[in-house]
C-alpha cells in the first residue's frame, strides 16, 4: 500500500462538484479540491502501472478544467505507456501550445519519435523478408 491509496478506493463513491446541491461557494471548493485529487490519483495508478485507470482520472480532471496541462502531460505518459503514441503525441503538442518551454513535453515527443521510428524499422525488416 503506498500513500493515495486510500483516495484512489474513495474517489470513485464521491459526486462530482458540479453535481452537488451546496451552495455555490461550497462547489467552487469542492472543485478547487478534486483537480489536485484527480490529479494526484492518476499519478499513483500510473505508478501502479494502471495505465487505463491514469487516463480515466485525466479525463474527468480535464473536464474540471480544459486545458489542464498536468492532466495533458499525464494522459499524454500514460498514453505513451499503452504504446498509444498518436493520442499521446497529441497530449504532449497540446502541453507545449501552452507552455512551449515545457522540457518534459518535450523529452516525451523525441521518445515517441524515437519509438515510431525503431517500429517502422521492425515492420519494414519483417516485410523485406
Amino acid at each position: 500500500q503506498f500513500k493515495g491509496e486510500k483516495i484512489m478506493n474513495i474517489a470513485p463513491h464521491l459526486k462530482p462538484a458540479e453535481q452537488s446541491e451546496d451552495s455555490a461557494e461550497e462547489r467552487e471548493l469542492k472543485l478547487a479540491l478534486q483537480l489536485p485529487s484527480l490529479l494526484n490519483i492518476a499519478a499513483c495508478h500510473m505508478k501502479k502501472g494502471n495505465n487505463r485507470h491514469a487516463i480515466e482520472a485525466c479525463e474527468k480532471a480535464l473536464k474540471l478544467e480544459e486545458g489542464s496541462v498536468k492532466a495533458l502531460f499525464r494522459r499524454g505518459k500514460a498514453l505513451a505507456a499503452l504504446c498509444e503514441y498518436d493520442k499521446a503525441k497529441k497530449d504532449f503538442d497540446a502541453v507545449l501550445q501552452a507552455d512551449p518551454t515545457n522540457a518534459d513535453a518535450k523529452q516525451q515527443l523525441a521518445l515517441i519519435a524515437s519509438e515510431l521510428k525503431k517500429a517502422k524499422a521492425t515492420q519494414q525488416k519483417a516485410f523485406s523478408s
